[in-house]
């Protein structure tokens, strides 16, 4: 290959790399002056117009709260009436495992509840026919929130109680 033929093929293979460099900066510039840059959760990041968000779980956060991909944007959703323990406290991280081991890389929906509630949203998680909010509380892995609207939910927890499931399992109640 002649010298010439090189060079042209350097040349046009820098010029392809700055038009990629510049189309990737100015994307990620667009998306820092709406407030949606990736990687971060912000208000804008909420459904417009639909209660209902269908995506995939890409990150658990605690043992009630996750983090759902859906149309190229990132979701992070707190499951409605559910009360699970921090990270940092007793069957914090157990809370968190049953939790992922639930919904992570799975396909979800969320039936938002709260669209109002700051950064996040707060619906009932479903994957496929099963109410994963549901589960989490008979499994003992979280406790019925104090504001929850759902009288059946007390009578999940109520029954993990009573079969000293997860949480439970350590107290004499």
């Amino acid at each position: 290959m002649p010298p010439q033929s090189r060079l042209h093929v350097v040349v046009n293979f820098a010029r392809a790399l700055v038009r990629r460099t510049w189309a990737v900066a100015l994307s990620f510039a667009v998306g820092v002056s709406l407030g949606c840059a990736s990687g971060y959760e912000r208000p804008c990041d909420k459904p417009t117009g639909s209660a209902r968000l269908t995506g995939r779980v890409i990150n658990v956060i605690d043992g009630n709260t996750l983090t759902v991909l859906a149309n190229f944007q990132r979701y992070r959703v707190q499951l409605a009436d559910v009360d699970a323990p921090r990270p940092d406290a007793t069957w914090g991280n157990r809370a968190s495992l049953s939790l992922a081991e639930k919904v992570f890389a799975r396909t979800v929906r969320v039936d938002v509840v709260d669209p109002t509630a700051g950064p996040r949203l707060v619906g009932t998680v479903w994957v496929g026919e099963r109410n994963i909010n549901r589960e989490m509380i008979r499994d003992g892995a979280a406790r019925v929130a104090r504001s929850a609207h759902d009288p059946t939910l007390r009578q999940e927890e109520a029954f993990a109680r009573a079969m000293h499931e997860g949480l439970w399992s350590e107290q004499t109640q």
